[in-house]
């Protein structure tokens, strides 16, 4: 006789709040004032965040409290990749075209997600947020207008 156990794979649970960025700021910058302003130490974890790496990535920080068992992070919505024509494109000079892909494409104008804990004050992080130089505005998204919730899942 043997035991079935059940697999719960019901992954519509939320256990975050997400806030949209938009911004002139760098990630290193953003996540300067975000550190400075919430007291938080968001570190840079970006994949592939060196001058050797071909490969690009989203700009990642992240501030993990052990002791709390929360996680926040600052996520990039956009990379903008450069890419050179072949030489067997048949063009007597190369062209250097401008990609841009986004984490989220239905939030195409967003440049950064703040990735928040479910009992974090909403209303008191965006205030802290407006008020950053370059911040032009930061509100909460709703999960029903995220169509690729996966992508927001680095764990």
């Amino acid at each position: 006789m043997s035991i079935h156990f059940p697999l719960d794979l019901d992954t519509d649970e939320v256990e975050f709040q997400l806030i949209a960025l938009h911004t002139t700021l760098s990630g290193y910058q953003l996540g300067f004032w975000i550190n400075k302003i919430l007291n938080l130490q968001l570190k840079n974890v970006t994949e592939g965040d060196d001058y050797e790496s071909t490969q690009k990535a989203f700009s990642r920080f992240v501030y993990q409290d052990e002791n709390k068992g929360f996680q926040w992070e600052l996520i990039a919505n956009k990379i903008h990749e450069n890419t050179l024509s072949s030489p067997y494109d048949e063009v007597l000079f190369q062209i250097e075209t401008k990609t841009e892909i986004q984490l989220i494409p239905s939030l195409k104008k967003v440049d950064f997600f703040l990735k928040i804990p479910l009992f974090t004050s909403v209303k008191n992080t965006l205030q802290c947020l407006t008020g950053i130089d370059n911040v032009t505005t930061a509100y909460l998204i709703e999960d029903r207008k995220i169509k690729l919730n996966n992508n927001l899942i680095f764990d």
